[in-house]
Formats: structure tokens, C-alpha cells, sequence
């Protein structure tokens, strides 16, 4: 089963030549009786930072931390066995792209909880012409149908 984003929020700051970004996205299990892991994967430009992560799973508040990759996952897997809910993030390159893309796990999201991801990216403004330029990936807008 799918946990369904049930609401997007964007917000950004422009100053000196900056973009500040922040995004949350907002899930939740509505299964009565099903425990998930959940993955969020979303693409991302090379020169976009991410400066913050934070995941608040129910009551819980998650602030990411660098860690070496086999230690972070390490942890995560140990959470989750205990029957914790944890979350691991990973930037890496995309296949045959030049972009990047962030996953997300999100292990142990218990029937009727909420996660939401709040994640803030920084990245310097392009200039056209005589102005800023600032691109909003499609990915951000819901595809209907």
C-alpha cells in the first residue's frame, strides 16, 4: 500500500542572490491495523544544500544529523527492530543524471499516525538578464489526470 502525501507546503526567502526553500510534506497512515516503512525519494539540482531535515513521526520530532552511512543505517535498522520509529536520509546522484536525488525512510509508521518531512535547501540564484532566476521543479505540483 501507497501512503498517500496529503499536503505539500513550499515557502521561500529570496535575499542577496539566495534562495532559502523550505518544504514540508505531510503523510498519514490511514490503515487501521498496518505498520509501513515508508520511502520518499524526490530529486534534487547538485547545487541545491540541504541545510535542514526534520521528521515529526505522531508526537515525535526527528532532526537529522550527518552520520557515516553504515553507522546511520546501522542505527535506523536497530530502531526499527525495536519497534521504534526512526528515519534515514541519503543524498546521492541519480542514475544517468546529473541531479541528485534525497530518500527518505520513515520505518515504523503506526496505523492512524501522521509523518511530516520538513526538509529546508539553500542554493545560490542564477542571474538572466538583469534579474534572479528561480526554477521550482515539477515534482513539487501534483500530476492529475
Amino acid at each position: 500500500m501507497i501512503v498517500p502525501l496529503k499536503r505539500l507546503k513550499m515557502e521561500g526567502i529570496l535575499d542577496s542572490g539566495f534562495a532559502t526553500i523550505n518544504m514540508q510534506m505531510h503523510y498519514e497512515n490511514t490503515t487501521l491495523d498496518k505498520t509501513f516503512e515508508c520511502t520518499f525519494e524526490f530529486p534534487v539540482e547538485s547545487e541545491l544544500a540541504v541545510t535542514k531535515l526534520i521528521a515529526e513521526i505522531g508526537d515525535k520530532v526527528i532532526e537529522a544529523k550527518i552520520k557515516n552511512k553504515e553507522e546511520a543505517k546501522e542505527q535506523y535498522d536497530d530502531a526499527i527492530a525495536g519497534g521504534k520509529a526512526a528515519v534515514y536520509a541519503t543524498r546521492e546522484p541519480k542514475q544517468n543524471e546529473k541531479d541528485e536525488a534525497i530518500t527518505v525512510l520513515i520505518g515504523n509508521l503506526l496505523p492512524g499516525k501522521t509523518a511530516t518531512i520538513n526538509i529546508q535547501m539553500m542554493r545560490q540564484l542564477k542571474i538572466t538578464g538583469s534579474a534572479y532566476e528561480l526554477m521550482i521543479p515539477q515534482y513539487c505540483f501534483p500530476v492529475y489526470k
